[in-house]
């Protein structure tokens, strides 16, 4: 009888254990992080960095999931993530072309604001429209406001990397360029000779929000955008969200 009763809670203890692992291996998630949009997301050292990674490693930490990530080139990223290969990637600027493809979720990883580059004595800029018969420096595969995409009066320069439209607009090759605040400040640090003196900003242009997307082909893909924006939401609420906003601006200042 005692047999007995050790065998059943033996049976019962592996049970236990093995649902452990299955509710182990659902907690993790694998998304494909950008690789050269520093200081949202960049490999650095071997591995992704950047306020992009730590909010969202933050933000599923508090819904108890770990995320693995795999770094590759944006374009590639949206188009594994669209093919069903991966759950879900980031940085994307939302536009609503994106639904057609994507699961979006309601949480915002950030805020761009888009600042318009020119040359030392380019005139101001107010809006896209300001750049209608300009040419403008802007990145492969990138989802940039529909304002700058679907006006065909606004000639598009299209470059590897936004370092690269920086630099042909140092050189006059170019009229003016559109680039995220952070990273303009990033990369303007990085590249002082090419770039300090040579060019400025000239107008700052409407905010767009910025998000993971997730797939609406891989098996995950709901779940994981349901778990970021549940995460997302308890971060931005405790105070954490703020911690790691304060702690990346200090690193500009």
């Amino acid at each position: 009888m005692k047999k007995r009763a050790v065998l059943i809670f033996m049976l019962a203890l592996l049970s236990v254990l093995a649902s452990v692992d299955v509710v182990c291996a659902r907690m993790r998630i694998t998304l494909l992080a950008e690789n050269d949009w520093y200081p949202y997301s960049a490999e650095v050292a071997s591995r992704p960095q950047g306020f992009s990674v730590d909010f969202i490693t933050a933000a599923y930490k508090a819904v108890g999931v770990t995320v693995v990530y795999k770094v590759v080139p944006y374009a590639r990223a949206m188009s594994q993530v669209k093919d069903g290969h991966y759950a879900g990637c980031f940085n994307a600027g939302e536009i609503e072309s994106l639904k057609a493809d994507y699961l979006l979720p309601k949480q915002s990883i950030m805020i761009s604001d888009p600042v318009v580059w020119g040359t030392i004595s380019a005139p101001h800029i107010k809006s896209y429209k300001d750049l209608e018969r300009k040419t403008v420096g802007v990145v492969n595969g990138y989802n940039y406001d529909l304002q700058l995409t679907d006006n065909e009066k606004i000639v598009k320069d299209v470059g590897p990397t936004e370092l690269s439209s920086m630099k042909k607009l140092a050189l006059g090759r170019i009229d003016f360029t559109v680039i995220d605040r952070w990273v303009s400040l990033y990369l303007i640090s990085r590249n002082k000779s090419d770039l300090q003196g040579k060019i400025r900003q000239v107008g700052v242009l409407q905010s767009i929000r910025i998000i993971p997307v997730f797939s609406k082909l891989h098996p995950d893909g709901a779940k994981a955008r349901d778990l970021y924006d549940k995460g997302m939401a308890i971060i931005k609420k405790d105070g954490t969200y703020e911690k790691i906003r304060q702690s990346w601006e200090d690193k500009f200042r």
